[in-house]
């Protein structure tokens, strides 16, 4: 991945592949919406907003961290973090009280014993606010599957800019904030009016700002995997078959200019070296 504003830092001829993004195969797996009692048995209220984080705990930076607990601050109600072995939900809470002023709840998921069980768990949640340092990945794909929003800002680095590569691939770049700063008052802002609107009430009204601020979202994911219109991003085989045709692509292209660069010029032949290429993901790197 190279953002485009650091093409001119590179020597090398840049080639941007399409459709190069991490993929994850969700099409054989049977979605089923929550009951009440799934819920319950993650131990998620029934009110409140339900901001989930099920990343290796590894990736939540303080930033990270303090925007996902702000969040649910502002919506009266709770982060859901995964399980992690040997990390206690007392430690994370001391944790949650160093890097944020806000007071939100913390929830430790329940262990799931299939992918169904997984999937369907996640869909308890409202919304999820990424790792800006290390991008959600495998994490995006399961809630995006869900039909829950994923709010991300791409950064600099590779797995800064993945998160933000999925949800173009599936046309939610309403979600892609441009900076850490601006995802935060994107969410607050979305979650602080929810709020007053009751849309986090048990159950929610059926009001339209509601349907709105979330809903957008949640509706447009749930038809895409109702119809499997996912395109390569939940299908693996036209992952491949976009991949290989892309791959040919890009090498056909430097195929011509190792040519071009060996036709003799003013009587002279190009100097070795000057044909070298960067293959990178289009996508990934122009997300923002």
């Amino acid at each position: 991945t190279l953002p485009p504003e650091y093409v001119q830092d590179i020597r090398s001829r840049v080639i941007y592949m399409p459709g190069s993004y991490y993929v994850a195969s969700h099409a054989d797996v049977e979605f089923r919406p929550p009951t009440e009692q799934v819920c319950e048995q993650q131990g998620l209220p029934a009110s409140g907003v339900i901001v989930v984080n099920h990343n290796q705990y590894y990736k939540l930076d303080k930033q990270s961290f303090s925007a996902l607990t702000a969040t649910a601050a502002a919506g009266n109600g709770v982060v859901w973090l995964r399980q992690e072995k040997g990390v206690s939900l007392e430690y994370m809470k001391a944790l949650a009280s160093n890097v944020s002023d806000g007071q939100a709840g913390l929830v430790q998921s329940i262990w799931a014993e299939t992918s169904e069980e997984h999937l369907q768990r996640l869909a308890c949640s409202d919304l999820s606010v990424d790792t800006v340092v290390y991008n959600s990945m495998t994490t995006a794909c399961d809630l995006l599957w869900a039909g829950k929003p994923l709010i991300s800002a791409p950064g600099e680095t590779p797995v800064s800019r993945l998160a933000a590569s999925l949800l173009k691939e599936i046309g939610l770049q309403n979600l892609i904030a441009r900076n850490a700063d601006e995802m935060m008052k994107i969410t607050m802002a979305a979650v602080s009016t929810a709020s007053k609107h009751g849309c986090f009430a048990s159950p929610p009204p059926r009001d339209s700002s509601c349907i709105r601020m979330f809903g957008d979202a949640s509706s447009h994911l749930s038809r895409m995997r109702s119809s499997q219109e996912l395109g390569g991003l939940f299908n693996t085989k036209s992952k491949a078959e976009r991949f290989v045709k892309s791959l040919r692509l890009a090498v056909d292209a430097v195929h011509q200019d190792i040519l071009r660069s060996h036709q003799p010029e003013n009587g002279r032949v190009a100097r070795q070296g000057q044909s070298q290429h960067l293959i990178v993901s289009e996508i990934s790197a122009d997300s923002n």
